[in-house]
């Protein structure tokens, strides 16, 4: 059995389908819901507690301290993809291992490296049979080829800088975060409480994610819209980022521009809704008239 967060990626309920076995979704509270479910499954010969280490959709960061303490107590296996939390959290960069206080962790850790690590592919951590398994038994690995030695090298440097500069990168990160969260809060919109540097702002429907979506690409800022299934039905989210490498002009931008993007996207009926599509260009696209 496979025991998984509530806030589900699309990519995660992909690969549990594959391994054809029974999925027992966790909750927000997963450290009390998450002990009844493996108490209650116990019959289980091997079961995997999944989550992420940074959900990406709003910011928020898993107990995982606590989710491991289940896992040894029920002798089970601790999955954690800490592609958004590598190089962002913890005392030195080091993700969520490092920010909860975690040594010789003996469970299966994942992440990507595309992420904050800037590159391309991924790792995987395990046990040496563990490891074999993957090796020999997973055909995404089977029938591709190594990392090309420049991104090799690539990675390499990209560790060099966070584990010289990560103080000063942390620090313009979280100050970027502070700063558009404030404005963003001012200006009447309603966000997310991550405690990763991430501003998500909540949309009240697909229509309004991607509305906003499209006003900010306008405005030359580049947010990522999260619609269904990667949000509840009837939700959405627009993530803003503020990468610690953005300096001046891009940060101003997102500070002063929420006023006047919210006022194109607060709208409810239907034709208004339509006539705001046409402004910003969706009507030709979509066939609106």
């Amino acid at each position: 059995m496979r025991v998984k967060d509530e806030i589900k990626k699309a990519v995660d309920m992909y690969g549990a389908s594959l391994c054809g076995t029974p999925i027992a979704t966790g909750y927000a509270d997963i450290y009390r819901k998450c002990e009844k479910k493996l108490a209650r499954n116990a019959h289980y010969r091997r079961i995997f507690v999944v989550t992420e280490s940074v959900f990406s959709t709003e910011g928020s960061i898993a107990p995982f301290d606590e989710i491991k303490g289940l896992c040894d107590k029920y002798k089970v296996i601790p999955v954690i993809d800490d592609s958004h939390g590598i190089s962002v959290i913890g005392k030195s960069g080091r993700g969520i291992l490092e920010e909860k206080g975690i040594s010789h962790f003996k469970g299966i850790y994942t992440a990507s490296l595309g992420k904050a690590i800037a590159h391309a592919g991924g790792m995987i951590t395990g046990s040496k049979k563990f490891i074999d398994y993957i090796r020999y038994s997973t055909p995404g690995l089977i029938y591709s080829t190594a990392l090309p030695p420049a991104i090799i090298a690539g990675i390499c440097k990209v560790l060099d800088i966070i584990q010289s500069d990560f103080n000063t990168l942390s620090s313009r990160m979280w100050e970027y975060k502070k700063m558009i969260q404030s404005a963003l809060s001012k200006a009447g919109y309603h966000l997310s409480n991550g405690e990763a540097p991430i501003t998500s702002i909540n949309c009240n429907s697909t229509h309004d994610t991607i509305l906003l979506t499209k006003k900010l690409f306008m405005e030359h800022i580049i947010a990522t819209p999260f619609i269904p299934p990667s949000v509840p039905p009837g939700s959405g989210k627009v993530r803003i980022i503020a990468g610690a490498n953005r300096k001046g002009y891009p940060v101003i931008i997102v500070l002063i521009l929420p006023p006047l993007i919210l006022a194109a996207v607060r709208i409810s009926d239907w034709e208004r809704h339509l006539r705001v599509w046409r402004t910003v260009g969706f009507g030709n696209e979509w066939g609106i008239h």
